[in-house]
């Protein structure tokens, strides 16, 4: 049986632009920063009423909200999130994370030459991650350059990527193989990729990357807070090196 992480995620990536996508994508974020919000909080969140929400709960095999956010929390326990996060102070994960991007000095100094390089960069992105994907895209059109978040459900009319595209794939969730199937049709051989991967999932993908970095700094619980300040301190880094080559 599916997780109810796995549940939440499919239906938050399903082609359907619905109230229980909605639901799904809050209940994920709450979920990455350690919040377990009561019935009414949720309801209130996603403007529906409590009664949606249950018929949420129903609709992914759970017989309301309670024995949901019941298991949720279980699985955020066997993670160990909790007693990881209480760990660490604010200072001691920013120290930890100027650490890691100072440690892939040569991750940098090489996407700096093929982005300068390139015209068209393709961002393929966790769920997860989504937040500091979005906030690269916005560092590469400053640069004037065309950035590209491919969005799987609409695979059907996307083209094949072109021959001097640029591609970044970032992966970090658990529940990513339909978007290294996306990528992975969508890749031309002759273009330069560059990979972002978390230690757990590096078993999930193969090929030949142009360079990679793995996200292992120090204390680097998979929270979505802290994975998306990591790379967004990554990517502004990644600006000021490309600024100061002018």
């Amino acid at each position: 049986m599916k997780s109810v992480f796995e549940q939440l995620e499919n239906v938050a990536k399903s082609v359907e632009d619905s109230l229980f996508k909605g639901i799904a994508k809050t209940l994920l974020n709450n979920f990455m920063e350690g919040e377990f919000k009561n019935q009414e909080e949720i309801s209130k969140e996603c403007y529906v009423s409590i009664s949606t929400i249950t018929k949420f709960c129903k609709k992914i095999g759970y017989s309301g909200y309670r024995e949901l956010i019941f298991n949720l929390k279980l699985e955020y326990a066997r993670l160990g999130w909790q007693k990881a996060s209480k760990n660490i102070s604010t200072f001691d994960m920013l120290n930890s994370i100027q650490n890691w991007i100072i440690s892939n000095d040569n991750f940098v100094e090489k996407i700096v030459k093929s982005i300068q390089h390139a015209q068209v960069i393709n961002i393929y992105a966790s769920y997860q991650v989504q937040h500091a994907a979005k906030y690269f895209v916005e560092i590469l059109q400053e640069l004037n350059k065309i950035a590209v978040l491919p969005r799987i459900e609409y695979r059907s009319t996307l083209q094949k990527n072109r021959e001097t595209d640029l591609n970044l794939i970032i992966l970090c969730s658990r529940n990513n193989d339909e978007l290294i199937k996306f990528f992975e049709k969508q890749i031309h051989p002759s273009n330069q990729t560059f990979l972002i991967i978390s230690e757990q999932q590096r078993h999930k993908i193969s090929g030949d990357f142009t360079d990679e970095v793995i996200i292992d700094y120090q204390d680097s619980i998979p929270r979505g807070i802290y994975r998306n300040l990591a790379l967004e301190c990554l990517f502004m880094h990644i600006l000021q090196v490309i600024k100061s080559s002018f």
